[in-house]
This record gives C-alpha cells, structure tokens and sequence, in this order.
C-alpha cells in the first residue's frame, strides 16, 4: 500500500505542478499581449516599447517567485515578450491575408457583372470630314 500512495502522491504533484504552470503560463502571455498593445499606444520607438513591456512584465512577476528564483533573468522575460509578439504578428498577418483576399475576389466579382464595352469604331468611320 506504501508504494502506489507514494506512485499517487507523485501522479499529483507532477499534474497538479503542470496545472500550475499552464495556468501562470497563461496570465503571463496575456498580460504580455496587453502590455505590447499598451505599448504601441504610448511610444514610437521599437527599443521604447519593448524595453517597457520587459520591464512591465518582469514587475509583475509575484516578489516571491523573484526570490526563489534569485533575480529571473531578464532575458527570459524578453524571449516571452518576443514570442508573444511574433504570434500577435503572424496572427494579424494571416488575418489581413485573409481580408485583402476577401476584397480582391469582391472586386473581381463586380468587375465581372459589367459588360465589356465594344472596341472604337475604324478610323475610316469616325473620319467624317473627308
């Protein structure tokens, strides 16, 4: 009975220890998302808003897990903010795709409801005055 209380024990702690990350995983790459879109309100620089939202970020990391840690480096912090960009980027991109895609095909759509106007008429028609 000792062995699967102890194999139960360990089953917990390993799903509820990656509950736990998923779960902070989350919040981090949600604020990290709100905090770039902050960003490209308040500043114009790239280097402005991505040191901001790294320092931002990194502040909002709860004091004890900084302890624990001893000092997160910063680095660490950086690469999820970048990460987070890159989806919002490619995320935006596809979407635009996918609008510019949706209005070229309505254009051509309309462009194709009108009829094709004759060719001009010959020269030697139009030339009245002869």
């Amino acid at each position: 009975m000792d062995i699967v209380n102890i194999v139960e024990f360990i089953f917990i702690l390993v799903f509820g220890g990656l509950s736990l990350y998923f779960k902070a995983n989350n919040k981090l790459i949600t604020k990290a998302s709100t905090l770039i879109s902050e960003a490209e309100e308040k500043f114009t620089s790239k280097t402005e808003k991505f040191d901001w939202c790294v320092d931002m970020l990194y502040s909002f990391l709860p004091a004890p897990l900084r302890v624990i840690f001893k000092y997160i480096p910063k680095p660490m912090v950086e690469q999820i903010i970048q990460n987070v960009f890159d989806d919002m980027k490619t995320f935006t991109k596809a979407k635009l795709d996918k609008a510019t895609d949706a209005v070229g095909e309505k254009i051509d759509e309309i462009a194709s409801e009108f009829v094709e106007l004759p060719d001009a008429e010959p020269e030697s028609e139009l030339d009245i005055e002869q």
